[in-house]
């Protein structure tokens, strides 16, 4: 690059002007100041001084020029900023002559966009013919309409590739450029010797999903194999054999393809960050993506199937300082979570973090929306934890897998500690990693005076005081069966929850969580959707009424109606579903320290005992 140029675009570009496009500045002296965007804040510390060129936060400590400016808050690297910056400024860049291997790259890699280019028309072309019939039914199936298919230029790769590598060929690609952009392959083991070496298209029975890169150039496809083409016929060594092959299939790594340098959706997500200052989030496939996007939440972003990568975080920060991660809510998804935590806490620094949110089990974010509505979306996204959140609940639970139901003894703390000072150890900025020993030292503080209270008390709250609750909430008033004892539990509370609108708010995700029989769960979804549409309290029956049915039923009949108070106490209604949810708590604590191992459960015999005289008395 020629240093002259770069300082006439620094001389020519108004930093005020690109800063103020996005920031609110006040004039300060000869400083602009504002919030900065590069971390939460209410108090200004962005400062940007015109005549010197530069910006910086007092908060976070950002800094920069234009350069860097545009690198960062629109996650370009150093040339695309320059060009940019250049066309702005008016000036023609001067480029150092290339030599012979640089122009030999630079010619292949425009080569293999112009060949991907051909073959994306070529799959979107087959999509919207007779053959792409099976996959247009698909997407109908899963939601995604003609407008949305075409926003997205989703393709069909048939089962029959002959059309597809004749195509290409007429269009001037030979089978060794068609190789090397990672649309076909040599079939090495042929039937016979004279088709050996014989090309296959890469790609088939499979929705493709096109892959672009930092600049909106297709680089590579992804590949959905739709459910009827799971299983392949494949000739090898002479004989016919049948393989299944992987749901999903992206293109190989190419001298332009890294997938862990890329994000799915990346330059329409980054594009939508500006327009509507929407959240980043990460999912895990494309279908995510779409399926969020077809709700309107366009700033989804996914990870192209691999562990997410110290390249690709980078990527999801120069969108925003606090990007969300979504995961599964079942063990893979807390080990994965795990990982990227791990990967990611000597990048964090006090002007960007993440935020984990964990999905109920077995949901996806289609089926997620689809079951619960778009608005309980954005609230669980409202409420997603922080790292160090995580990280608290993450060594904790590691305790309680090893059948630690609640620390009881200096060892386990010591244990516990141990992990949480190696994780603030990773942090390389030493403001924060102050910040996240305070966090552990408070949490590990409240978690001691629980393990002093159980001592005192043989559990959080002694057994007496918690016969007395589940007493007061009529819980106990059923059959000797503890089963039903449950089941008369979640009932109450169901129905608690029904009549009391003005309680939804405090116990919404806890009660979300919460796990309930098959009917119960039916209902419970009747009362999210009715919630979450905004019905009027005077609706919220009806709707259940409509959607509950049997259930609703069993439950009046026990609880009188809807419109009645279904206990026989005198107690405000808020006391009421605080004592059963203590109860289920306790349950749920009893049937832990079953499934320990007999070290642990002779340690806690009393706990045992205890449990056994609440729960068996009438």
């Amino acid at each position: 690059m020629d240093k002259g140029q770069i300082d006439e675009i620094r001389r020519r570009v108004s930093l005020y002007s690109l800063i103020s496009a996005r920031v609110t500045l006040q004039r300060r002296g000869q400083r602009y100041v504002g919030l900065c965007p590069f971390h939460n804040e209410k108090t200004p510390s962005f400062h940007v001084v015109e005549n010197q060129n530069f910006y910086y936060c007092f908060g976070c400590t950002a800094r920069g020029d234009v350069f860097d400016w545009v690198q960062k808050t629109q996650g370009v690297s150093f040339r695309e900023a320059l060009a940019q910056l250049a066309k702005q400024a008016g000036i023609v860049l001067r480029h150092k002559p290339e030599n012979i291997e640089m122009q030999q790259k630079r010619e292949a890699g425009e080569r293999i966009c112009n060949i991907i280019a051909v073959a994306e028309k070529f799959y979107r072309d087959a999509l919207l013919s007779t053959i792409g019939t099976p996959a247009r039914a698909y997407l109908k199936k899963r939601g995604i309409s003609d407008e949305c298919a075409q926003k997205f230029a989703l393709g069909w790769a048939d089962k029959d590739t002959s059309l597809f590598l004749k195509y290409m060929k007429n269009k001037g690609c030979s089978e060794k450029e068609l190789c090397e952009a990672g649309l076909a392959i040599f079939n090495k083991e042929a039937v016979s010797e004279k088709s050996n070496n014989q090309l296959r298209a890469r790609f088939r029975s499979r929705i493709t999903f096109p892959i672009a890169d930092n600049k909106g150039r297709t680089i590579a496809f992804g590949g959905r194999l739709l459910k009827q083409y799971t299983t392949i016929a494949e000739n090898t060594g002479g004989s016919r054999t049948q393989f299944v092959p992987p749901k999903y299939l992206n293109s190989p790594e190419t001298s332009l393809f890294v997938k862990g340098n890329m994000l799915y959706n990346f330059t329409r997500a980054r594009a939508e960050v500006r327009q509507k200052k929407q959240q980043p989030v990460l999912v895990e496939g494309y279908m995510d993506v779409i399926a969020l996007d077809r709700v309107g939440f366009s700033s989804a972003l996914a990870s192209l199937g691999t562990a997410v990568s110290e390249k690709q975080l980078e990527l999801l920060w120069s969108l925003g300082d606090e990007p969300v991660l979504c995961f599964d809510g079942d063990s893979a998804g807390e080990q994965a979570a795990s990982r990227v935590v791990i990967k990611a806490l000597p990048l964090l620094n006090e002007s960007r973090s993440l935020r984990l949110f964990f999905l109920p089990k077995g949901e996806d974010p289609d089926s997620f929306i689809q079951k619960f509505g778009v608005t309980h979306w954005r609230k669980r996204l409202e409420k997603t934890e922080t790292v160090s959140e995580f990280l608290w609940r993450l060594e904790l639970g590691k305790l309680r897998l090893a059948g630690h139901v609640a620390l009881q003894n200096p060892e386990q703390f010591a244990t516990l500690d141990k992990a949480l000072q190696q994780h603030t150890k990773s942090l390389n900025a030493n403001t924060l990693q102050k910040h996240y020993r305070d966090f552990f030292k408070d949490a590990l503080f409240a978690e001691r005076r629980k393990m002093q209270s159980a001592i005192q008390n043989k559990i959080y709250t002694s057994s007496k005081t918690l016969k007395k609750q589940v007493e007061k909430a009529n819980i106990m008033h059923f059959s000797n069966d503890e089963a039903s004892r449950l089941r008369n539990l979640q009932e109450k509370l169901v129905v608690a929850l029904a009549k009391n609108p003005e309680l939804w708010d405090e116990y919404e995700e806890r009660f979300t969580m919460l796990t309930l029989p098959d009917d119960l769960d039916a209902t419970r979804q009747a009362l999210l959707l009715a919630y979450t549409e905004e019905a009027g309290a005077s609706n919220i029956a009806h709707t259940l009424w409509q959607s509950g049915g049997e259930v609703l039923n069993h439950i009046a009949q026990k609880s009188n109606s809807l419109t009645h108070n279904p206990y026989s106490v005198k107690l405000p209604i808020k006391k009421i579903v605080d004592n059963i949810f203590a109860a289920l708590d306790y349950i749920e604590t009893v049937n832990d320290l079953g499934k320990t191992s007999p070290e642990a459960r002779e340690q806690n015999i009393h706990w045992r005992d205890d449990a056994r005289r609440i729960f068996t008395q009438q």
